[in-house]
């Protein structure tokens, strides 16, 4: 939650100091969020990095945005499908490409 008023950005129970005031002129406020399943990591303008884990969303499949007191202009959205990061372990498991080759010797 970015809020102006109070020059304060809050991710999850964190809260940091960030005021427009400070920003230098003409410069917008640039929100980069990455949310990896039941972490939210938000950027702002290159100057704060927070984190939060939100462990009752692991099952929710959208993001929502809005805005009170004052009109707020998205100039750029994007959104990633992210590959797992077990993905090699798993088919490696079941294709069992990690055992090596061994030769049988009968007498």
């Amino acid at each position: 939650m970015f809020q102006p008023a109070s020059g304060t950005l809050r991710v999850g129970t964190t809260e940091a100091p960030f005021a427009v005031a400070d920003l230098p002129e003409g410069e917008d406020v640039e929100l980069t969020i990455l949310i990896d399943r039941y972490l939210v990591e938000v950027f702002a303008n290159d100057r704060i990095a927070m984190v939060a884990a939100h462990l009752e969303g692991t099952d929710l499949r959208g993001v929502d945005a809005f805005s009170w007191g004052a009109p707020t202009t998205f100039e750029k959205i994007e959104i990633w499908r992210m590959k797992s990061t077990t993905s090699g372990y798993d088919e490696a498991y079941q294709n069992r490409i990690w055992e090596p080759e061994t030769n049988t010797i009968s007498e």
